[in-house]
């Protein structure tokens, strides 16, 4: 008891831990998608072109450079003063190269310069698209790096989740849930190996769900042993979404068949409710007509007091208002506002 204890709380410090780096990680991935979706500017992001050119190495930084001597600035319109920065964005911008600059330009006697003025603005954006890629390739494989903890983390967070379910499952004797969840989490169960699996509404479950609940023989797991269905197979199929993988399109694929119904149809043996002791006869006459003839009443039901205030036990209200939306064929869930109140009225009366 005391070892199984101790488990539980390791795994839950780990997996403390392993949330707290996950956290970590979803900020650090943010902040890195944040920097790659900032546009390219002389110091901006990770230090900009500024940056490259000093990576790249080479001149390209002369086309930019701003010669002040004897603590003298450069000012363009409405005083602002021009640097680095500000002849860049008008690189960028597509203004044509100040002639104080053409001139320093010129007289560079290098010939592997490249006199970015001379493109066109079309050239120009494009060059910085490729200075971006460039500049930013570092941060991608950063990125990456870190995508690919986050991922291994992901799984490790699983593993642990999983190591504390099956430490729980172990001590119960009853495990309950969907037929969905036990399809997700098939591994887990398959662990504990019940040997009985019961499943509720049956008739309204597609077959490969039930199936997917069932265990087999495995090096961790015992086989299912007994399978217990209940519902009934006269009343709703489970809910296909395509109409033509259900039975009534005549296609063959009847999806929407139980393993239920099909056991059913094809004289399985099996066992019927045949007495029901909810209705009073003259409801129960009404499903024992066209659905189940055998039908029998409980005498208990044929005791029930007459309903006050109305003529008879059983009758039926009809309206001529539409749903709630009626026409629109994007609405997928029907209401009835109007009906809605009548039953209100109706058990207020009553």
């Amino acid at each position: 008891r005391k070892e199984k204890t101790f488990n539980v709380t390791d795994a839950d410090c780990r997996m403390r831990s392993v949330v707290a780096q996950l956290h970590a990680c979803k900020e650090e991935m943010t902040e890195l998608l944040k920097t790659l979706q900032m546009p390219l500017t002389w110091n901006e992001p990770n230090g900009g072109v500024n940056e490259l050119f000093s990576t790249i190495g080479g001149n390209l930084h002369l086309n930019f450079e701003v010669r002040n001597s004897d603590g003298f600035v450069t000012l363009a319109k409405k005083n602002k003063t021009v640097d680095e920065e500000y002849l860049f964005n008008a690189w960028k911008e597509g203004k044509d190269c100040p002639s104080w600059l053409q001139d320093s330009i010129f007289w560079i006697d290098d010939p592997d310069f490249q006199n970015l003025w001379v493109l066109r603005h079309e050239e120009r954006l494009d060059q910085l698209h490729r200075w971006k890629d460039f500049h930013l390739e570092t941060l991608m494989a950063t990125l990456e790096n870190v995508n690919r903890r986050y991922d291994e983390l992901s799984a490790e967070k699983a593993n642990i989740s999983q190591e504390i379910d099956s430490l729980v499952l172990s001590e119960a004797r009853i495990i309950g849930a969907t037929t969905t969840g036990a399809a997700k989490y098939k591994e887990l169960i398959s662990i504990k190996s019940a040997s009985v699996v019961m499943c509720e509404e049956a008739g309204e479950v597609t077959e490969q769900n039930v199936i997917s609940a069932l265990t087999e023989r495995m090096e961790n797991s015992k086989e299912t042993k007994h399978l217990i269905l209940i519902g009934d197979h006269l009343q709703l199929r489970p809910k296909v979404e395509s109409y033509s993988l259900t039975k009534v399109s005549g296609n063959g694929f009847d999806l929407d068949v139980s393993l239920f119904e099909r056991l059913i149809q094809s004289g399985f043996k099996s066992a019927m409710l045949n007495v029901q002791h909810r209705m009073r006869p003259c409801i129960a006459d009404l499903i024992r007509r066209q659905t189940y003839p055998t039908l029998e009443d409980d005498p208990r039901v044929s005791k029930y007091p007459a309903v006050k205030g109305v003529a008879s036990n059983m009758l039926f209200l009809d309206h001529s208002v539409y749903e709630d939306g009626a026409g629109n064929y994007e609405i997928t869930t029907k209401s009835n506002s109007y009906e809605a109140s009548l039953c209100v009225e109706v058990v207020r009366y009553l």
